[in-house]
């Protein structure tokens, strides 16, 4: 069966049905006094719980060889961290059940399981600011939005997670809450892996799966459209970088036809700057 054919037959059906689940839970947990600004939240939080069918799915195709080699290798090194992270997150719901103290179903830490996705996903974060690619440091600019956006997780994970262990919602707003913020947490672990995994691999390679489930929404498409000029303009920058390390001269250069082909000039290297000193 094809990728395309597992899409449409399941992963799209299921990503659906998620999604709408979670919206109708969401919805029932209004109340009448903020539900204008909840309603948002409800909109956003039920588009989240959509991610874990997406990145199973996306595993799924890349360990049956539906995919690229590239995805394969990817989730060889997510799903040992997700195997430790997964262990770390059952201990301590674990702890809970078998703690002396007495929970009410609505204070029951769910949320507990997502604790170690959170902090691998934000430390990981933090790792990608310091990163380089061909002697190019992220801007400042980006940097600030990423430690803008890790302040933002830290303060609404711990505000939700403390109101959830003083009582302070409903069993269905828990439980909705809870599950929202696993799935989150589960979205910034893999999706931080993968930004460092591109880096790292000097090399951006879009998901088919995606692709599929997106491609008629424009957005991702567009994404796959300028991933291989972004590979263009790393392999010259990379080039060129090796040969002024080793002294090499044009007849060193590599002679691959994507890079042969290669603009004089190619496009610059999205948000990244020209020194490595740019750190904030």
């Amino acid at each position: 069966m094809t990728l395309q054919r597992v899409v449409a037959i399941v992963i799209r059906p299921l990503l659906i049905a998620t999604m709408l689940v979670a919206l109708v839970l969401g919805l029932m947990t209004l109340t009448a006094q903020h539900w204008r600004a909840e309603f948002f939240g409800v909109v956003l939080g039920a588009s989240v719980w959509g991610y874990p069918v997406l990145m199973f799915g996306d595993m799924w195709a890349a360990y049956t060889g539906k995919i690229s080699e590239y995805h394969r290798r990817f989730y060889g090194e997510v799903a040992r961290d997700l195997w430790i992270a997964g262990a770390s997150g059952a201990v301590i719901m674990l702890l809970y059940l078998l703690s002396s103290a007495r929970y009410e179903a609505f204070s029951f830490d769910i949320v507990s399981a997502s604790v170690p996705f959170l902090v691998v996903g934000i430390h990981t974060i933090v790792h990608i600011t310091r990163m380089q690619l061909a002697k190019r440091s992220i801007k400042r600019a980006v940097k600030w939005v990423m430690f803008f956006y890790i302040a933002i997780i830290s303060v609404v994970a711990f505000y939700v997670s403390v109101h959830i262990a003083s009582g302070a919602y409903t069993l269905l707003s828990s439980t909705w809450l809870q599950l929202t913020l696993f799935c989150a947490s589960l979205f910034i672990f893999v999706e931080s892996r993968r930004t460092q995994f591109v880096l790292e691999q000097a090399e951006l390679q879009p998901s088919p799966t995606f692709l599929a489930v997106f491609g008629k929404l424009g957005l991702y498409e567009l994404v796959a459209q300028h991933a291989s000029e972004w590979n263009r303009a790393v392999a010259v920058e990379l080039q060129e970088a090796n040969i002024a390390r080793n002294g090499a001269t044009a007849n060193d250069r590599v002679s691959d036809d994507w890079v042969v082909n290669l603009p004089k000039q190619p496009p610059p290297l999205p948000h990244m700057s020209e020194s490595a000193s740019d750190d904030p």
